[in-house]
């Protein structure tokens, strides 16, 4: 498969050593659709933002939707391999690549996708994330904080014992496993299929993903809480990047980086809140927010998911603290 990747990469006219009349295109592109929520609220604007600053002979060319490679499981190996000079990455994709940002996805850590990008980020700057040795990182940001929604209307973790949830990896799916469900691990575009046929009972999942593939028509209940955020990262084949100008490098991480995380964050923790007002404006969906004691209650109830990954993974205890420092500087005197 990736021989093939490669054949399209030889074929696709990228990034080189050209002369400044000369034309740079830049590929850039995703497995999902030009209309989702990701490339709408973070892809398009950075780019725009990135175009305005950069010399007229150097150029995007986009490829959504998977034009260049459907598969979620395979965009770090389209942009390590150079058939996209920048992916959209979801690490919880490629298991064991980067395992430090599955940092953002512990329950009851981030509140919001703010908190989780800048942790994600500050991991980077701090050169905690392993696996980066082909590709550059640009930018990260999470989605929305994940919910536990279920086909059946349920008000507590009790109520999902045995259910059959889908995870976006294994820190998800040691959480599920910890409060008595079956994890299913499978990619978001899979989980609507499963959702139809009844092979899940529900999904732990972001609002935003939940609009993005239309899942909230086959579910009925959501119970909230701060369950964890999935981390993106924008990478940029290694190459590709040092062949960039020194100031045209400058301009991509300005517009990237913690500035990115930020603007990202923020613009997924509004469409979040939009989202749920739709959704209860449809009347189809219980919507339970849990009260701050008994988030309180579960996140001493289920502090051995964070100490296990910190002992499971590099850098664990340095990556963790790290996060409570960025935490305590967000949250000021609040909490």
């Amino acid at each position: 498969m990736i021989k093939r990747f490669l054949l399209i990469a030889v074929a696709t006219v990228g990034l080189c050593s050209c002369e400044p009349s000369e034309i740079w295109v830049i590929r850039i592109g995703s497995h999902v659709p030009e209309q989702s929520i990701g490339i709408r609220i973070v892809l398009k604007p950075w780019i725009e933002a990135v175009e305005q600053q950069l010399p007229p002979n150097i150029r995007f060319q986009t490829y959504w939707g998977g034009s260049l490679g459907r598969d979620a499981f395979i965009q770090y190996d389209l942009v390590r391999h150079g058939v996209l000079d920048i992916a959209w990455v979801i690490p919880s994709y490629t298991p064991g690549q980067f395992p430090q940002m599955d940092l953002m996805q512990l329950p009851f850590l981030a509140n919001n996708a703010t908190e989780a990008s800048v942790i994600g980020w500050r991991l980077e700057e701090a050169g905690l994330i392993q696996g980066t040795d082909h590709i550059k990182v640009l930018g990260i940001w999470t989605t929305d904080i994940a919910s536990l929604q279920t086909r059946d209307v349920i008000s507590d973790f009790n109520e999902v014992e045995n259910f059959k949830i889908r995870s976006a990896g294994a820190v998800q799916a040691s959480f599920l496993e910890a409060i008595g469900a079956n994890p299913e691990t499978m990619s978001a575009p899979e989980m609507n299929e499963a959702l139809q046929r009844g092979a899940i009972d529900g999904v732990l999942q972001a609002w935003s993903g939940i609009r993005t593939y239309r899942s909230d028509r086959l579910m009925r209940s959501s119970l909230e809480g701060p369950f964890g955020a999935l981390p993106f990262m924008l990478l940029m084949n290694r190459a590709s990047f040092e062949r960039l100008p020194a100031p045209v490098q400058e301009v991509f991480m300005a517009e990237g980086g913690e500035h990115l995380a930020r603007l990202a964050g923020e613009a997924y923790d509004r469409m979040a809140i939009d989202i749920i007002k739709d959704i209860e404006a449809e009347g189809h969906y219980t919507i339970l927010e849990q009260p701050p004691e008994l988030t309180a209650k579960y996140r001493q109830q289920y502090a051995h998911l964070h100490q296990d990954w910190i002992d499971n993974t590099n850098n664990g205890a340095e990556a963790y603290a790290l996060a409570l420092k960025v935490l305590e500087e967000l949250r000021g005197t609040d909490e």
